[in-house]
C-alpha cells in the first residue's frame, strides 16, 4: 500500500459520511476508482451510452448502479456493477472508504440516493466498453479538481449555469458536472491540507462599511496525457491551518461548514473619506446538498469615521438557491445617519417562467455631495447635504418562452425623499450654495417602469461570457401620487467575450444611455455620472443632468483560484477605460464634456453568486477607490 493510499484511507475512516434515508427513493452505489499516474493519482471516469429516457444519456460518470435483489450490501452493489459495466473486477481489500450519500437536486430527476466507495489499485485498469459504457477515460486527478469551470446546462426547460470540472482527457464539449462533479468535489478536503483566504468575503464586508445606496429608481437587476509508468505517491499533509501565510492565520479559521474571517477594515470613499474598524464575517455553507455552496454570511461591523463618528451595522446575506438572494442590513452612527434594508429577489419561479422582487428601505447619509447641474460643473461648487429616503421598490417579470431569452419586466417604485444640509463640516452646505435647490418637506415620487431585456449570460452576477440588452420606459404623473410630473427612458447594453472555457481572459463591454423629460424633475432624480456604477475615476454623483451617456470595456484576467470555507473562490485583475458625460438633450452632447477615466479593479469571485471588488479609477480630480458586492459590472 503506497503512503498516499495511507493517507487517504486514515482520513476517510476519521470522518463519519452522511447517510441518506428516503423511502420510496432507489439505492445505487457508484466506484471511485484510483490509481498511479505519470503525475499523481489518476481517477477513472466512463461516458456513459447514448440511451433514450436514461436522463444521465451520454454524460460523464463513475461506474454503477442500483441496488440489486441479490446483493447483501451498497459495497456489494459498486463491485458487481463496475465488473458488469467495464469489466474491472474490485475487491474489499482495494477498498479505502466511502464518501456522503447525496441525491439529485433537481426533482425532475428520479429519486435515488446515491453511495460512493473509493478504491486504488495498483496501476490503470484494464477497463472495456458496454452496451451501458460507450467510452472510459483516467484523468490526472489533481489537475482535473483544480480545472473548475461553469457550463450551461439545459434543467427544467431552461438553460442554467453549473459548476464543473473540465479534463484534457475528456472528448471536445464533456465536461464534468452535476452529481459526478458533487461526488469529485467530496475528495477535494480530503486531498488538501490547507484553507486559503476567501477574498471575496473580506470584499463584502469591506464595501458595505461605507457603501452609499445609490437612488433606486425602480430598475431590478436581471437574471442571470497519461502514461503507463506506476510511480510512488507523494504523501499528503494533514489538514493544519499551519501551513497558510502567517496573515491568514492571524485573521482566518475555518469552521465545520464554512470559515470564519477576522477582518480589520480601512475602507476609502470620495465622499465619506476614511473609515476603519473591525468586522467578524461568518460564511457559511449549506447542509446535505447545498454543503458545497455559500447559503448564509454574517457580518457585523464597528467602524470609525471622522465625519460618521461611530458606526454599528449588521449584514446577512441569504442565498436559498443559485437563483435567489435575500439580503438584511441595519445600521446607526453617532451622527444622523441610519439605515435598515430588506431585499428579497428572486429569478426563477414557476419553473423559470416568472421573475420578482421586493425591496423595503430607510436610509438616511449625510455624506452625498452635489456640484450644480450640467457637464462642467466645478469642482469648486461641491456642496454636502443629506439624502434621506423612505422608498420601496417590486418587479415582476415574465419570459414569453422558457427557451428564450427575452423578458418583460413591470415594476413600481415609490419614494419618500428629503434633502438637507449634510454633516460634513469642511464642505459648504446645499442650502447655502444653492438656495431653493432643497425644499424643506419631503418629496414624493411614484414611477412605474415597463422593461423588456435579452439575456444571454452565463450568469448575471459573476458573468464570462454572452449579451444583455434592456430598454425600459418609466413614467411617474400625479395620478400616481407623484409629486413630479416626468419620463425617463434609456438602454443598457453589455456585452461579455472569453475565448474559450479555460481561458483566464474574459472581456467586458457596457455602453449605457438614459434621459428625463419633463420639467418638475429635481436634481436627485436626475441621471448622474460618477461613483462604482457609472465612472470610477469620480465620486457619486459628480455630474447631474437631464440625459446621461457612458461607456466602459474591462479585460479581466484570472490570476489565481483557491478552495476556503468549501467554496472556490477566483481572483482576477481586470484594468479598464471608461468615459462619459451628461446633457440636457442628446443635441447638446459636445466632445470638450467627456470624462475619461483609467484604473484597475481587483476582483473575488465565487461562482455563481458572489463578485466582490476593489476599483481602482483615476480622472482629471485624481484617484478614485470604490469597493463592492454582486455588482457584476
Amino acid at each position: 500500500m503506497t503512503t498516499f493510499d495511507s493517507s487517504l484511507r486514515e482520513r476517510l475512516s476519521a470522518r463519519k459520511p452522511l447517510r441518506i434515508e428516503e423511502a420510496g427513493s432507489l439505492e445505487t452505489s457508484v466506484a471511485v476508482i484510483l490509481s498511479p499516474g505519470a503525475a499523481g493519482p489518476e481517477v477513472l471516469l466512463i461516458r456513459r451510452a447514448e440511451r433514450e429516457g436514461d436522463p444521465w444519456s451520454g454524460h460523464i460518470g463513475l461506474p454503477g448502479g442500483r441496488c440489486e435483489p441479490g446483493d447483501p450490501d451498497r459495497l456489494h452493489t459498486a463491485l458487481r456493477e463496475t465488473e458488469e459495466e467495464i469489466g474491472v473486477r474490485l475487491d474489499a481489500s482495494s477498498l479505502l472508504g466511502a464518501l456522503d450519500d447525496l441525491h439529485p437536486r433537481t426533482p425532475s430527476l428520479p429519486p435515488v440516493i446515491i453511495r460512493p466507495f473509493v478504491f486504488s489499485v495498483a496501476s490503470r485498469p484494464a477497463a472495456r466498453v458496454s452496451d451501458e459504457v460507450a467510452a472510459v477515460y483516467s484523468a490526472d486527478l489533481a489537475a482535473l479538481l483544480e480545472a473548475e469551470s461553469t457550463t450551461r446546462v439545459p434543467i427544467k426547460g431552461l438553460s442554467a449555469e453549473v459548476p464543473c470540472f473540465t479534463s484534457p482527457c475528456l472528448p471536445e464539449g464533456k465536461v464534468i458536472w452535476g452529481l459526478t462533479y458533487r461526488i469529485l468535489s467530496g475528495l477535494r478536503p480530503l486531498l488538501r491540507g490547507s484553507v486559503s483566504a476567501c477574498l471575496f468575503a473580506v470584499l463584502a464586508a469591506a464595501q458595505a462599511l461605507g457603501q452609499t445606496p445609490s437612488k433606486d429608481t425602480g430598475s431590478p437587476r436581471t437574471a442571470r496525457g497519461h502514461a503507463d509508468v506506476e510511480i510512488p505517491h507523494p504523501p499528503l499533509p494533514p489538514p493544519v491551518l499551519e501551513e497558510q501565510p502567517f496573515p491568514l492565520r492571524l485573521i482566518m479559521k475555518p469552521l465545520r461548514r464554512g470559515i470564519f474571517i477576522r477582518l480589520p477594515i480601512m475602507d476609502t470613499d470620495p465622499n465619506r473619506g476614511v473609515t476603519i474598524g473591525f468586522m467578524p464575517i461568518w460564511v457559511l455553507n449549506g447542509k446535505g446538498e447545498d454543503e458545497d455552496r455559500i447559503v448564509h454570511i454574517h457580518a457585523p461591523s464597528v467602524t470609525y469615521n471622522k465625519i460618521l463618528k461611530i458606526t454599528a451595522t449588521y449584514r446577512y446575506y441569504y442565498y436559498p438557491d443559485d437563483d435567489s438572494s435575500l439580503t438584511v442590513r441595519a445600521a446607526a452612527s453617532q451622527v444622523s445617519d441610519r439605515e435598515v434594508l430588506a431585499q428579497y429577489e428572486s429569478y426563477s419561479l414557476h419553473n423559470g417562467d416568472l421573475m420578482a422582487g421586493l425591496k423595503l428601505h430607510h436610509n438616511v447619509d449625510s455624506s452625498y455631495r452635489f456640484f450644480g447641474i450640467g457637464p462642467d460643473t466645478s469642482k469648486k461648487a461641491e456642496a454636502n447635504y443629506t439624502y434621506d429616503v423612505i422608498q420601496y421598490t417590486g418587479f415582476l417579470g415574465v419570459s414569453p418562452d422558457t427557451e428564450d431569452d427575452w423578458h418583460l419586466i413591470f415594476s413600481h417604485h415609490m419614494a419618500g425623499e428629503r434633502i438637507r444640509n449634510g454633516a460634513v463640516d469642511s464642505q459648504r452646505n446645499i442650502k447655502n450654495m444653492f438656495p431653493g435647490a432643497a425644499p424643506e418637506h419631503r418629496h414624493q415620487n411614484s414611477a412605474v417602469r415597463a422593461t423588456i431585456n435579452y439575456d444571454s449570460r452565463d450568469s448575471a452576477m459573476t458573468t464570462r461570457e454572452g449579451l444583455f440588452t434592456e430598454f425600459f420606459a418609466e413614467s411617474a404623473e400625479r395620478a400616481l401620487g407623484s409629486e413630479y410630473a416626468y419620463q425617463r427612458y434609456g438602454s443598457d447594453i453589455r456585452y461579455f467575450f472569453q475565448p474559450s472555457k479555460t481561458s483566464r481572459w474574459a472581456t467586458a463591454g457596457r455602453v449605457k444611455y438614459e434621459q428625463v423629460l419633463g420639467d418638475n424633475s429635481h436634481f436627485w432624480l436626475l441621471p448622474q455620472l460618477g461613483g462604482k456604477l457609472s465612472l470610477r475615476g469620480f465620486g457619486d454623483g459628480r455630474y447631474a443632468d437631464q440625459g446621461l451617456l457612458t461607456s466602459s470595456i474591462e479585460e479581466r484576467c484570472t490570476v489565481g483560484r483557491t478552495k476556503a470555507g468549501g467554496v472556490t473562490t477566483e481572483f482576477e485583475v481586470a484594468p479598464f477605460a471608461e468615459v462619459g458625460t451628461v446633457f440636457a438633450r442628446p443635441g447638446r452632447m459636445a466632445a470638450r464634456y467627456l470624462r475619461t477615466v483609467a484604473g484597475v479593479a481587483l476582483r473575488a469571485v465565487a461562482r455563481p453568486q458572489v463578485v466582490g471588488s476593489i476599483d481602482f479609477g483615476v480622472g482629471r480630480e485624481g484617484l478614485a477607490v470604490f469597493m463592492d458586492i454582486n455588482y457584476s459590472f
